[in-house]
């Protein structure tokens, strides 16, 4: 709800100015805690649907990347 006054003929007092201040500076404050955490929300979303795509996507063929021992490595591409 946006900050409610009482509306009078008299013109507004400097603490009715500093109440207006304060509660329009704790709505930017909410605002902004609610959109930095939609934010990181979406970003951990992208990261890990990347994730996911790349490990599906590029899964070693397990008799080209694993050695005589079972250990991962890469193949010799210089003949020794």
């Amino acid at each position: 709800m946006w900050y409610s006054m009482n509306m009078s003929d008299r013109p507004a007092s400097r603490q009715d100015l500093a109440d207006a201040v304060r509660h329009t500076d704790e709505k930017l404050q909410q605002t902004t805690e609610k959109l930095t955490e939609a934010i990181r929300d979406s970003q951990t979303e992208v990261l890990t649907a990347f994730y996911n795509w790349a490990r599906d996507r590029w899964k070693p063929n397990c008799a080209m990347w694993t050695n005589w021992n079972g250990r991962n490595s890469l193949p010799l591409t210089d003949g020794s």
